[in-house]
């Protein structure tokens, strides 16, 4: 399988991602709410992917969500609220003798993403993640809300590295209006991530 084919097959992995998120409709979160509930921290790790995090106890962990290792999901302040949702991701991408580099995988990931209609890109830079090379994005897409049936921008954070030739992804996706208020919980997560 080529480089673009699996570059492909992951980005297509983070559409249903966003699609996951428009399930559940907007969350307006308040900052004090966040605090409260991202004030205590417990490991999370699967020996099969080879990671572990820490992730605020309050949130709850979805194994196997969506094609994805492992998802948390931000409690709701209120009733009517929808959820903000963490996933983690990993998958081998060579399977054949010639491995795919760093650079190939994130030319073609960029290519996918800049040429995808619909989203536009925040931010585009290299970045380290789990103490390896890594690329971030933050983009926005619109996407029809499951629950109230209207159009919501949702902004993701899309956070990747490569270690023995297995692609290892983080995203984070919320409502434009709710990204920031749960971002220094979800940075606290992804500096706690670890490769074994």
């Amino acid at each position: 399988m080529n480089v673009f084919l699996k570059s492909a097959y992951f980005f297509v992995f983070c559409t249903f991602f966003l699609s996951a998120c428009s399930l559940f409709g907007s969350q307006k979160d308040s900052v004090e709410f966040q605090q409260k509930i991202a004030k205590e921290f417990v490991e999370y790790s699967s020996e099969s992917a080879n990671i572990t995090l820490e992730y605020p106890k309050e949130y709850q962990k979805q194994e196997n969500f969506f094609g994805a290792v492992v998802a948390f999901v931000a409690p709701k302040e209120n009733e009517d609220d929808g959820a903000e949702i963490f996933m983690i991701q990993n998958s081998k991408i060579s399977d054949t003798s010639k491995p795919i580099t760093p650079e190939e995988y994130e030319k073609s990931m960029i290519l996918i993403m800049e040429n995808k209609p619909g989203i536009t890109i925040i931010t585009s830079e290299k970045t380290k993640f789990a103490g390896y090379e890594g690329y971030k994005f933050v983009y926005e897409e619109e996407k029809e809300n499951k629950v109230t049936k209207k159009t919501d921008m949702v902004r993701t954070l899309l956070l990747w590295t490569i270690k023995n030739d297995e692609v290892y992804a983080l995203m984070y996706g919320a409502d434009v209006d709710d990204f920031d208020v749960h971002l220094k919980t979800i940075m606290k997560m992804v500096e706690s991530f670890t490769i074994l």
